[in-house]
């Protein structure tokens, strides 16, 4: 009885992680150029463990720093001032996304990479943590 317990406890640790749970290490990661919702420049993350195409496929965790690519290494939280700020979006499968209302990522941009760790509160009152490497991507955003 012992046995299965622990196996029991081990499998639900397993399935606990999938999704955007504390700790969440997933399996592709992308970022590229994007807008703030002001039209100035910004960075997209996308986390997923499935492979990323033009529409991901859920779950899926969206990051969003409001600084460009070769700025936003560094410390940012929900909430900083305009220009600073950023925001995170859960998206399971069945595509109904739940926002991030506090948290933080941190940054570290390499050439064609950028490394993070994040820690947010969903609406939903869920906590995510996680880390992550995601290869740039080429895209042309143009904001303004």
């Amino acid at each position: 009885m012992r046995a299965v317990l622990v196996l029991a406890i081990g499998l639900g640790g397993c399935a606990a992680g999938a999704g955007g749970a504390p700790g969440q290490e997933w399996g592709y990661a992308e970022a590229h150029a994007d807008c703030a919702p002001w039209d100035g420049a910004a960075t997209t993350i996308t986390l997923s463990d499935a492979p990323l195409g033009e529409t991901p496929t859920g779950p899926y965790l969206v990051i969003s720093v409001y600084r460009a690519l070769r700025e936003s290494g560094g410390t940012t939280r929900i909430g900083s001032q305009q220009g600073q700020g950023m925001s995170a979006q859960l998206c399971p499968a069945d595509g109904s996304c739940i926002l991030a209302d506090e948290g933080s990522v941190d940054l570290t941009p390499a050439d064609s990479s950028i490394r993070g760790r994040y820690t947010f509160r969903l609406t939903d009152g869920r906590r995510v943590t996680g880390s992550f490497t995601a290869r740039v991507v080429a895209f042309r955003a143009l904001c303004g």
